[in-house]
């Protein structure tokens, strides 16, 4: 996306309609073999986690691995990343999510 004097502006989409254009404009071909590291706090800080998993996931991979390795089983996760509730069937590249970001959860 252009800004002022034909300068390049991140995307920030708003709202779940927005779609996931964090990828597209930063380039990141080739992403979903890519392993990636993300950091996943609550949302009160109370809790956080380093999960090391790979673009190729989707969402609801995550997900469940973050149950299993946290026993977080009888909890129900929601991703947030950039304000926006990740959907289960995207996939972690898809969603823009690279390695060093933080999600809420």
């Amino acid at each position: 996306m252009a800004g002022p004097a034909g300068t390049e502006m991140g995307v920030r989409a708003g709202g779940r309609a927005g779609g996931y254009s964090r990828l597209e404009q930063e380039g990141a071909e080739g992403a979903a073999e890519d392993k990636i590291k993300i950091k996943i706090k609550t949302l009160d800080d109370s809790k956080s986690w380093e999960v090391t998993g790979e673009g190729s996931w989707t969402v609801r991979q995550l997900k469940d691995h973050l149950k299993s390795a946290y026993q977080l089983e009888n909890q129900r996760i929601r991703l947030i990343l950039l304000g926006r509730m990740l959907e289960d069937s995207h996939t972690l590249a898809s969603c823009g999510l690279k390695d060093g970001d933080f999600v809420h959860a």
